[in-house]
């Protein structure tokens, strides 16, 4: 299966006329034998399949084998991925809104220069992230404008790579376990706690269409009532759904997921009407 890749959401502008028709008629699995793997560097590419966005064809995904049923893909430039992890004995990751603030604050720092991020969701003992890696050259650049004294071993060797096999993944790993380490310390000292923290390896799984990109939008924002916490899950408020109705500065691609939905109205009325109960839907369920 190819992973969805593509600069921008943006780039849709073409079938802007269609990408209303959200809630498909029938709630009908459509009648394909295979799903279509996407892997695109414009939206432009989509015209055809436009109006089926939003119609999943599962009959296949259950079935994405090797890397996706461990949960593992690598983590390539211009690729979109769902990131997921959770602490050992699913324990509380999280006791309050300060551990909580700390952890986007440590996001920012160690992740989100690397990434563009569309959606995240903390929960009490995990958090699932919605994100598209930056290309190679913006990468590049970020890692040569800090001090070489500075950089990890991880930054040296992406900067060693000749430029026309370089690649991602073990500099994007290894700033999720920066990340990781960085708030298990600051977790541990607090709670007065010893040990590892996070279960390893941290799970991300390669978006495989624009089907895929867009219900995974809705699982990461319905997490809260999937797990019992909160019902409505639109007034929760570690999830990024709320900032999509803001217009405060967010490290989100709002613009960019707001246009994917057709505008903020058709953003809520997708939210508002869909109901994943389906076991079709068990392909977005990474949680273990």
């Amino acid at each position: 299966m190819t992973p969805f890749a593509f600069k921008s959401l943006l780039d849709l502008k073409s079938v802007a006329g269609k990408r209303c028709h959200l809630i498909p008629a029938s709630r009908k699995r459509v009648a394909h034998d295979e799903m279509t793997p996407f892997a695109l560097k414009s939206l432009l590419d989509l015209k055809s399949v436009a109006d089926k966005r939003y119609h999943l064809n599962t009959s296949k995904i259950s079935k994405i084998e090797t890397a996706m049923s461990k949960h593992l893909d690598e983590l390539q430039a211009e690729y979109f991925y769902h990131v997921f992890n959770r602490t050992n004995n699913r324990e509380p990751l999280f006791i309050d809104d300060d551990d909580r603030r700390y952890f986007l604050e440590k996001y920012k720092q160690y992740i989100s220069s690397y990434v563009d991020t569309y959606t995240f969701c903390l929960m009490g003992n995990h958090f699932h992230l919605v994100i598209m890696v930056k290309s190679v050259m913006v990468i590049h650049e970020l890692v040569q404008a800090i001090e070489s004294k500075d950089r990890t071993m991880a930054q040296k060797r992406f900067l060693e790579m000749k430029e026309d096999v370089r690649t991602t993944h073990e500099l994007m790993s290894n700033q999720f376990n920066r990340l990781f380490t960085a708030y298990a310390m600051y977790f541990n000292k607090k709670h007065e706690r010893s040990g590892n923290l996070f279960y390893r390896p941290f799970k991300r799984v390669a978006v495989k269409n624009e089907g895929h990109f867009t219900w995974l939008v809705y699982y990461v924002h319905s997490n809260p009532k999937k797990h019992k916490v909160q019902a409505d899950f639109q007034n929760y408020a570690w999830s990024s759904y709320q900032a999509f109705l803001s217009d405060s500065p967010t490290m989100l691609k709002r613009k960019e997921v707001l246009e994917w939905f057709g505008g903020k109205d058709g953003f809520l009325k997708f939210h508002d009407t869909q109901q994943p109960e389906d076991p079709n839907f068990d392909y977005l369920v990474i949680e273990d």
